[in-house]
């Protein structure tokens, strides 16, 4: 049973480190405003902590969907990517350290990268005589200048933000999805119905229909989809024109 409440914890944990790369992710999307349609090549998570590292890996799959990303890599060496700092915990350091208080802040503040490292691993630190525990000392990271970190006092990723012709093109394919897709509910389409799609637009959008024909297709249940002259339904992808006609196919 004991082994059980570790597993649920370590799980637990897992998640949470989880959720959290996947919030930093979205903010990161934000920040830059490329939308979740968009796929971007590739996320780094990173911590010092490879058990971390591990625990969140298996869970890749949830990531990469929540923020669909081409490739997710782990890195261990912190350094190269952010600065750690640490704050004493004021509201529990102040009730024991009282008028010392001062005299401490100084030197937690004054905490080298090497000493908060030791104090990850030891959960504890010593600093001229006194001994602080994981409660009592807050360690914060801060995103190195020249990176595309983003980062809390959970964990910190960098994701690569640059798009290239075929991420832009597979984005495209997306978002006509989600059009095509919302035009089957508007027509009061069952989900199952089969159909028959014609599309047409703007030269870009032709490209992203042509190149994933398969992909949106098969994710719009079109068993015929063809490129052809359309006026039921007129949508824009990026300031793009698609235009694209539905028909209920007829099941033998």
């Amino acid at each position: 049973e004991a082994d059980n409440s570790e597993i649920h914890r370590d799980l637990e944990d897992a998640v949470a480190r989880m959720q959290q790369v996947v919030l930093l992710g979205r903010r990161k999307r934000e920040e830059v405003k490329i939308n979740l349609r968009t796929p971007l090549s590739l996320l780094t998570i990173i911590h010092r902590d490879r058990d971390i590292l591990n625990a969140v890996r298996g869970l890749e799959d949830y990531v990469r969907s929540e923020l669909n990303v081409k490739e997710v890599r782990y890195v261990t060496k912190e350094s190269d990517y952010i600065e750690l700092y640490a704050k004493p915990n004021f509201p529990v350091l102040g009730k024991r350290l009282g008028k010392r208080m001062k005299q401490y802040q100084g030197l937690i503040e004054s905490m080298t990268p090497d000493d908060i490292s030791n104090f990850h691993d030891e959960n504890e630190i010593t600093l001229d005589g006194e001994r602080f525990s994981a409660e009592e000392i807050q360690v914060f990271r801060e995103a190195k200048s020249g990176t595309n970190v983003i980062t809390d006092r959970l964990i910190s990723i960098d994701l690569v933000c640059e798009l290239n012709d075929e991420l832009v093109v597979e984005g495209y394919a997306r978002e006509a999805v989600n059009r095509i897709q919302r035009a089957r509910r508007e027509a009061g389409l069952e989900i199952s119905d089969r159909i028959r799609l014609v599309y047409s637009g703007d030269e870009r959008v032709l490209e992203a229909l042509s190149t994933h024909a398969e992909y949106v297709a098969g994710e719009t249940l079109a068993t015929e989809f063809e490129r052809g002259t359309t006026q039921q339904f007129d949508a824009e992808i990026d300031g793009l024109r698609l235009g694209f006609d539905i028909s209920v196919m007829e099941m033998n």
